[in-house]
């Protein structure tokens, strides 16, 4: 299991890495173990008490059933599990106080996911560090948006700077331009914008929470149930980041003429996403693709 989440020496966490599958769910070689451990006692708990492994798989050889009980797509699967644990029930590093969440498919799809080794470049993610992801899930003004210092403001730049003005790096000349010609625009100007960006995260986590305990509460759900809650999960994670205002909060800050209209600024600017945040955003998208 270990060898799945980490490289480097598994015995000395400041030598070893999280994997690049596991990146964004354990943003640490630390919490990666805390993971390894929260899940050997789950297992443990359950073989205990008779529960680890179904009927029909009972003859199958001992390295095949290893195998699929560390299968890297259900452990991607449990660390997401493990990462809603902890966000829900406030706990951080003490595996075995919060709920156990878990099931009991060991098949063979827990085995059909590719994801590229450590050190793949795909679409820039190698630049971005398991820190800044970190640091961008814990709200902290990490975003760039990647253009030149005299772009033109068009409406997708617009758009992209009052989706992501709290998370936006405070002190870059890009940045700076765009707040002054955009709080302009707004109505009410950066305190209704700063007041519709708190309202729209009060209602994601609202979500979150409402689906983090559909996880918890049913344990013995379904593998596709399951696999569309992390989507969902993971969708909200997105839009907390780079697009948690909806149509209407869209209409309302710049006065437009529909709700519709904001959903339509919504569509362009979500096209432009990886182009406009090839780092973070391509992160997130590849965990997305790989859930």
């Amino acid at each position: 299991m270990c060898e799945v989440i980490l490289s480097g020496p598994v015995n000395d966490p400041l030598a070893c890495k999280v994997r690049s599958s596991f990146r964004g769910l354990l943003h640490d070689a630390s919490s990666a173990h805390d993971f390894i451990m929260d899940r050997l006692l789950g297992m443990r708990k359950r073989a205990a008490a008779g529960t680890l492994i179904r009927e029909e798989h009972l003859e199958l050889p001992l390295d095949e059933l290893l195998g699929r009980l560390a299968a890297r797509k259900l452990l991607r699967l449990r660390a997401i599990d493990f990462a809603a644990q902890m966000q829900t029930a406030g706990i951080v590093a003490l595996p075995g106080d919060g709920p156990m969440v878990g099931t009991l498919d060991i098949g063979e799809d827990g085995q059909t996911i590719d994801v590229p080794d450590d050190g793949a470049d795909v679409a820039g993610r190698s630049a971005v560090t398991p820190v800044l992801i970190r640091q961008l899930t814990d709200g902290q003004p990490v975003l760039e948006i990647d253009l030149p210092d005299d772009t033109r403001i068009t409406a997708v730049v617009e758009t992209a700077t009052i989706q992501t003005w709290p998370r936006l790096v405070p002190d870059l000349p890009i940045h700076l331009r765009l707040k002054a010609e955009v709080e302009g625009r707004l109505r009410g100007g950066c305190d209704a914008l700063m007041a519709a960006h708190s309202d729209a995260l009060t209602r994601l986590d609202s979500d979150r929470r409402r689906l983090s305990g559909e996880i918890i509460d049913h344990p013995g759900m379904a593998a596709q149930t399951r696999e569309d809650i992390h989507r969902k999960l993971l969708k909200i994670e997105i839009r907390k980041h780079f697009e948690p205002l909806d149509g209407e909060g869209l209409q309302a800050l710049l006065g437009l003429a529909s709700i519709n209209a904001g959903d339509q600024r919504n569509t362009k600017y979500r096209k432009a996403l990886r182009q406009l945040f090839p780092g973070l955003y391509a992160e997130f998208e590849a965990l997305e693709a790989g859930s």
